[in-house]
C-alpha cells in the first residue's frame, strides 16, 4: 500500500473534518491548465524527480490553485524526509521545500473530479467553514489519492483549505 500523508483528526464537523497535517517535505512544480489537465502536466516532472533519486511514491498528489489556470502540483515526500536532505530538483523544474504543520478543513469525494463537481464541493466546503466562523488561510487544495488507471467510480479525492480557528 502507498504511504499516505500523516494527519490527526482534530474534529468532525457538519459537512467536513478538521485535520492537523504533520510537517512534510514537498516536491512541487508550477503548471498552467485547468483542473483536469494541470495534474498530468506536473506529474511527469515530479515522477522523474522521485524516480531518478530513488524516492518512494506516496499519496496524495496535491494540486494547489495559485490563480486562474495556474496550479502547483505537489508530491508529498515519505514521512520523516526533510527538504534540506533531499536532492535539488532544478533540472526537472522541481522545487523542494519543507511545509510546516497545517490545520485544514477537508471534504472527501468519490468518483471523478469534473470542474462542476469540484466547484460545487468547494462552494459547500467554503460555506460550512464560514458558517462555523473559521478563517481560510490558504488556497484551494485538491488531493488525489489514486492512479489514473483506477476506474473513475472507485477514485478517492479530497478538497482542502488551510484554516485557522
Amino acid at each position: 500500500m502507498t504511504e499516505q500523508q500523516v494527519y490527526t483528526l482534530v474534529e468532525q464537523r457538519k459537512g467536513y473534518e478538521l485535520r492537523e497535517y504533520a510537517p512534510v517535505a514537498i516536491a512541487a512544480v508550477a503548471v498552467s491548465g485547468n483542473l483536469q489537465s494541470a495534474p498530468y502536466q506536473g506529474f511527469n516532472s515530479l515522477f522523474r524527480y522521485i524516480s531518478s533519486n530513488n524516492i518512494a511514491m506516496t499519496s496524495p498528489v496535491i494540486q494547489r490553485e495559485n490563480a486562474a489556470d495556474r496550479w502547483t502540483i505537489e508530491f508529498v515526500m515519505p514521512a520523516g524526509a526533510k527538504a534540506e536532505d533531499l536532492p535539488v530538483g532544478t533540472a526537472q523544474g522541481v522545487e523542494v521545500r519543507q511545509q510546516p504543520a497545517q490545520l485544514c478543513a477537508v471534504v472527501a469525494l468519490r468518483g471523478g473530479l469534473s470542474n462542476p463537481r469540484v466547484l460545487r464541493k468547494d462552494a459547500e466546503l467554503r460555506a460550512a467553514i464560514e458558517r462555523d466562523g473559521i478563517k481560510i488561510t490558504g488556497e484551494l487544495q485538491v488531493a488525489r489519492f489514486n492512479s489514473p488507471f483506477m476506474p473513475v467510480p472507485l477514485r478517492y479525492s479530497e478538497i482542502r483549505y488551510p484554516v485557522a480557528q
